[in-house]
């Protein structure tokens, strides 16, 4: 059995930080116990959509969650829902029960389907479950009954011991496995042309009914998006829907996101009008497709103040569609560069992540905005700054895209020199073009827009940096 648990990097910048680190503790003596394969997903990957941390939350057997810090709560409760419409209901949400009504609030969202686990600490600092009908009492109120009642429970770790334990694994068949092993191996090792020829090799063995399920079907979209086959990705989303096979909907958000994601990829004619359509569909959750009512009905700037809470994904999908059609317009089109910020500025505040962040302070830059006048550029930047600065200083960083975010500050700052070195970092990776391609999109609008020292003025160093 595989066991996953989201972990937040950053426990110790965030209340209850000594809680939740003994119950990483808990959470792994209970597996060790059960003799489970724990995995553990960075809370930082999760937010940031990153495949391979994706990978893990949705192929485990069993997923584990502390939804203890309120800003964090929109994320876990987003991959928990996706979980949940892939069929996959062995879930378990700790909370740390403090006074107030933090747990009662998350019992709420999550419904019946996840076991909710409150947990607190006796006086002598063991970690304690507690039972969700009495903490919702006024008993609570009274500390001396709260001490003796915590010191009746069960110890954490043996309460999600017990879960594990009569968890019923999901049947996964022999050739599920071996189709999603292999799915896996192909996405880390192989790029560019020949993951999409093995993935076209992969698809066919999808003409088995018995391989057909939520799991792999992400999997394959994720594997699509990493070769940047937007046209496959589409087609099989088309494809599956035709065939109306209940255990391999793709009618959730998540799939709508990965749908829309491949239209604007794709590019043919409509596509993008296509994708819009989706995304608001998805966001206003109407009753009737946006193909049946007139379209002007919804137009996309009031899209964000009338939705039902869309996703950071959505909103940052959003703003690079926006940005897509400012960049067509060769930056003619001002409508378009107001929405994508917007888009972006809504996703930030949401989850103030690195790609909402550095997209929305360089279109920030192309509005006419500069560090010395603009107090939400200085304060995104900022932001951006000291979450990578979390990450550790260049050498430690190994993910392109953490590298292409810090690059990309650094010459928003006109740190010229410090952004030599991040350069260099990221070409020793030898990443993907598109992935070089996506992120000299972004320092050529910053250079384009920004006014810049004659050449003259400029040292050789700082030249290699600047992008015409």
């Amino acid at each position: 059995m595989i066991v996953a648990l989201i972990v937040d990097d950053n426990v110790a910048t965030t209340p209850g930080s000594e809680l939740r680190k003994k119950s990483v503790e808990e959470v792994k003596l209970a597996c060790e116990r059960a003799n489970a394969e724990l995995t553990i997903v960075p809370y930082e990957g999760v937010a940031q959509n990153k495949a391979d941390f994706l990978d893990r939350v949705y192929n485990s057997d069993v997923l584990i969650l502390d939804m203890s810090v309120k800003i964090q709560q929109g994320v876990l409760l987003y991959t928990l829902s996706v979980r949940e419409t892939m069929k996959l209901f062995d879930n378990i949400v700790l909370v740390t029960f403090p006074p107030g009504k933090t747990t009662e609030e998350v019992a709420n969202y999550i419904g019946q389907n996840a076991k909710l686990i409150p947990y607190t600490s006796t006086k002598n600092g063991t970690l304690v479950s507690l039972d969700l009908s009495v903490v919702q009492s006024d008993i609570w109120e009274d500390e001396s009954l709260r001490d003796k009642l915590s010191m009746g429970r069960s110890s954490l770790w043996e309460e999600i011991h017990t879960i594990i334990h009569e968890t019923r694994s999901r049947d996964r068949a022999p050739m599920k496995d071996k189709f999603l092993a292999d799915l896996r191996s192909d996405r880390e090792h192989l790029k560019g042309e020949q993951l999409r020829e093995r993935l076209r090799a992969m698809r066919r063995r999808l003409d088995d009914p018995e391989l057909l399920s939520p799991e792999i079907l992400l999997n394959m979209l994720l594997s699509y998006r990493e070769c940047e086959d937007y046209k496959s990705m589409v087609k099989l989303i088309d494809d599956v829907r035709s065939l109306r096979i209940p255990s391999a909907s793709v009618d959730s958000d998540v799939f709508t996101y990965y749908y829309a994601f491949a239209l604007n990829g794709r590019r043919l004619k409509g596509d993008r009008e296509k994708a819009l359509q989706k995304i608001t569909e998805a966001s206003l959750g109407l009753l009737f497709p946006l193909s049946v009512a007139p379209i002007h009905i919804y137009p996309w700037s009031t899209l964000l103040k009338t939705s039902k809470n869309p996703s950071a994904d959505m909103y940052g999908l959003l703003g690079r569609i926006h940005k897509d059609r400012f960049l067509e317009s060769q930056y003619k089109d001002e409508e378009a560069l107001q929405l994508a910020i917007e888009s972006y500025r809504s996703g930030f505040k949401s989850v103030p992540n690195e790609y909402l962040g550095v997209n929305l302070a360089t279109l920030l830059v192309c509005s006419g905005q500069d560090l010395s006048s603009s107090l939400e550029l200085r304060t995104v930047c900022n932001t951006l700054n000291r979450r990578m600065g979390l990450k550790g200083d260049v050498s430690k960083l190994t993910d392109y895209w953490d590298l292409a975010t810090l690059f990309e500050i650094r010459v928003l700052s006109e740190e010229y020199f410090s952004a030599v070195d991040v350069l260099d970092k990221m070409f020793s990776m030898e990443p993907p073009a598109w992935q070089l391609s996506s992120t000299m999109r972004n320092i050529n609008l910053i250079c384009h827009f920004r006014r810049r020292l004659p050449l003259n003025s400029r040292t050789r160093r700082s030249r290699k940096v600047i992008f015409k």
